[in-house]
């Protein structure tokens, strides 16, 4: 059940950069909400951003990393969806503090002790397990000693009784077949602290978004957790 849901969830991802219907904050140009607060967070660090390196795990069409690029920040965004990827590289042509790279996040990353920071908007909820826990693997062994990694996601909302995944507290949304996973507290920093992450942050906002053609609201997370 899970590996066919995983198919299904890449095709879903990449028929929508090639066809925008269902998802409208992946097409948007500002930054996903916390992305601000992060960049003060790492200044408030003391890391200058001439030398800080980020991950931007599941770029799509790259918001979040053309932001923390111009915020001065050397710049990696990784995603398995070709247009996403395509588009990317066409908003920012030849900018040398930016890279974009076609890769499977549910896989091995082959990254060593390279980031200084490691961004996560939206991307591993939308990962049904093996594939979620192999991407958080991925960003502990991609961080240096002391990097951080930035979780933002969907908190449990009824809808895992409404509309149930093939997972605990994780949704299948009806119309577009979109997997979710809905962390409640206990688990995400559970999960976090089993690949070596502490947690250093946690706040709960209130999200929004167009979500299958419905504007919805609802609760989330913005973790930072450092490894």
């Amino acid at each position: 059940m899970i590996a066919s849901v995983m198919r299904s969830q890449k095709e879903l991802w990449i028929e929508e950069h090639k066809d925008p219907r269902f998802l409208v904050r992946v097409h948007a140009d500002k930054p996903s909400g916390p992305i601000p607060g992060f960049v003060d967070f790492l200044k408030e660090k003391q890391l200058n951003p001439e030398q800080t390196k980020i991950f931007d795990a599941g770029c799509g069409k790259g918001r979040n990393s053309i932001y923390l690029a111009d915020n001065g920040f050397k710049v990696v965004g990784g995603d398995f969806a070709p247009k996403a990827v395509i588009d990317a590289k066409a908003k920012v042509g030849e900018q040398k503090n930016l890279e974009f790279r076609e890769m499977d996040l549910g896989e091995p990353w082959g990254f060593e002790k390279e980031f200084d920071a490691v961004i996560d908007c939206d991307t591993s909820i939308c990962l049904p397990n093996p594939e979620r826990e192999q991407m958080i693997q991925s960003a502990h062994e991609a961080l240096k000693s002391g990097g951080y990694y930035l979780f933002y996601g969907v908190a449990r909302t009824e809808l895992v009784n409404t509309n149930p995944g093939p997972e605990p507290n994780s949704v299948i949304f009806p119309e577009t077949g979109k997997f979710e996973k809905q962390y409640t507290k206990e688990e995400l920093i559970e999960v976090f602290a089993r690949y070596g992450f502490h947690l250093i942050n946690l706040v709960e906002p209130t999200g929004s978004d167009v979500v299958e053609g419905k504007q919805t609201t609802f609760p989330m997370w913005v973790a930072i957790f450092q490894k």
